[in-house]
C-alpha cells in the first residue's frame, strides 16, 4: 500500500497531466490546485475500503471536477476577464475540457455509478452556487448553508457512497472554515470580499448589519464550525501527519482573526 504523502503526488501528477493543453495554457491562466481538497480528498478516501489504484482515480476524478468548476466560475466573477471576449469564451471552453476529462476517466472504466454520483453533487453545488449569486437566501443561516453545499457537496457525496459518515463532521467543519478564512483574510485586506458583497447587496437590513458589524455577522457560525473540528481532530484517531498540520493552522489563524476583531 502507498504512503499517504505518495498517493498524494500521484493524484497531483494525474491531475497536472489531464489538464494540460498548451493553447489553453498560452492563453488564460493554468488552473490551480485547490491543496487543502487534495490532501483531504484523498485522506478521506484512504479511509475507505479502496485499494490504491481506485483512491487514485477518485480522487483525480473529484480534482478534476474542483478545478472544472473553479473555472466555470471565474466567468461570473465581473472582475475577471471583463471585456475580454476571447479569454471568456477560452475560460468557459477550458472548464468543460476539464469536466470533460472527469467524465472520460470514469467512462473509460465504465464506473457508470461514480459518473451519477459526482453528476449528483455537481448539480448541488450549482443550485447553491446560484443561490449566493443571486442573493436569494433568505438570511444568515440560509446563506451558511449555500457555502457549506458549495465547499462539500463532492466530497459528501463520496463519503455518503463509501459509508464514511464518522468523518463527515471533520470535512464539512474543515472545508467552511477554510472558505470562511480565505474569504475573511480578503476582506481583512481590502475591506471587502465576494461574500460580504453578497450580504450587502442582499437587503437593506443585512447591508446596514453587514456595515456595524463588519465581518463578525459569520463568527457564529465560525465559532459552531471552529468546536465541531476541534472536537473531531481531538477524538479522531490515526489523522495524517499533514492533515492535522493543516487543520491545526486553520483553528489556530481563525482564532487569531477572532481574538484581533474583537480586540
Amino acid at each position: 500500500m502507498m504512503l499517504f504523502q505518495e498517493m498524494v503526488e500521484m493524484v497531483r501528477e494525474e491531475v497536472l497531466q489531464k489538464i494540460a493543453h498548451p493553447y489553453l495554457f498560452k492563453h488564460i491562466d493554468n488552473p490551480v490546485i485547490d491543496e487543502d481538497k487534495l490532501l483531504l480528498t484523498v485522506f478521506l478516501l484512504k479511509q475507505a475500503d479502496l485499494n490504491d489504484s481506485q483512491v487514485i482515480t477518485y480522487a483525480t476524478t473529484k480534482m478534476l471536477i474542483q478545478i472544472a468548476l473553479d473555472t466555470h466560475e471565474l466567468v461570473t466573477n465581473d472582475s475577471v476577464h471583463k471585456g475580454i471576449e476571447k479569454n471568456r469564451q477560452l475560460t468557459i471552453l477550458a472548464g468543460d475540457f476539464y469536466s470533460g476529462q472527469y467524465y472520460k476517466l470514469l467512462a473509460d472504466l465504465e464506473d457508470y455509478e461514480m459518473i451519477k454520483v459526482f453528476a449528483e453533487a455537481i448539480k448541488e453545488v450549482n443550485e447553491n452556487k446560484m443561490i449566493i449569486y443571486q442573493q436569494a437566501f433568505a438570511g444568515l443561516s440560509e446563506m451558511r448553508e449555500a457555502i457549506v453545499a458549495v465547499e462539500f457537496s463532492i466530497l459528501e457525496k463520496l463519503i455518503d457512497r463509501f459509508r464514511l459518515d464518522n468523518w463527515k463532521n471533520f470535512a464539512m467543519s474543515f472545508l467552511f472554515l477554510n472558505r470562511m478564512l480565505q474569504d475573511r483574510n480578503t476582506y481583512n485586506l481590502t475591506g471587502n470580499s465576494f461574500l460580504f458583497n453578497r450580504l450587502t447587496k442582499h437587503s437593506e437590513e443585512l447591508a446596514r448589519l453587514a456595515e456595524e458589524n463588519k465581518y463578525l455577522l459569520f463568527d457564529p457560525f465560525i465559532q459552531e464550525a471552529t468546536d465541531m473540528l476541534t472536537e473531531a481532530l481531538t477524538s479522531s484517531k490515526n489523522v495524517e501527519d499533514s492533515i492535522t498540520a493543516r487543520t491545526t493552522a486553520i483553528l489556530d489563524k481563525i482564532k487569531q482573526q477572532m481574538y484581533v476583531e474583537e480586540g
